[in-house]
């Protein structure tokens, strides 16, 4: 009762004859990220899962620029689960990354982009 009362008083907290303590924190996971695949000019895209997804669109671009059209945009693959492996990269290259899920309803927003260098 006190500690709910005390809505993070540490005055009042220890007023009752307790010792404060502090909440976890969770990190924050990232909606989007690229990881190093485990071959050379490989990555692997991943996303975080949306709720009625039945699929994802994944596209990617080169250069140190982010691409302003959607145009400049190049289809990398479908799936239907949130990673996806792209081989065959150019190594030492910047590319850039994004994804879309798809409802029944149709594509949603593009996740923000990511811009990673190939190893």
């Amino acid at each position: 009762m006190w500690i709910a009362y005390a809505n993070g008083d540490e005055s009042i907290i220890l007023n009752a004859g307790f010792n404060p303590t502090r909440q976890p924190i969770s990190p924050i996971r990232p909606i989007f990220s690229v990881y190093y695949g485990d071959n050379p000019c490989e990555v692997i895209l991943k996303c975080k899962a949306v709720p009625g997804a039945q699929s994802y669109t994944w596209q990617f671009s080169m250069g140190g620029v982010l691409p302003e059209k959607d145009d400049d945009w190049k289809f990398a693959g479908t799936s239907t689960q949130a990673t996806f492996m792209m081989g065959g990269l150019t190594s030492l290259t910047k590319y850039w990354f994004r994804v879309c899920a798809v409802k029944p309803n149709g594509m949603q927003p593009w996740m923000d982009p990511i811009m990673k260098v190939v190893l």
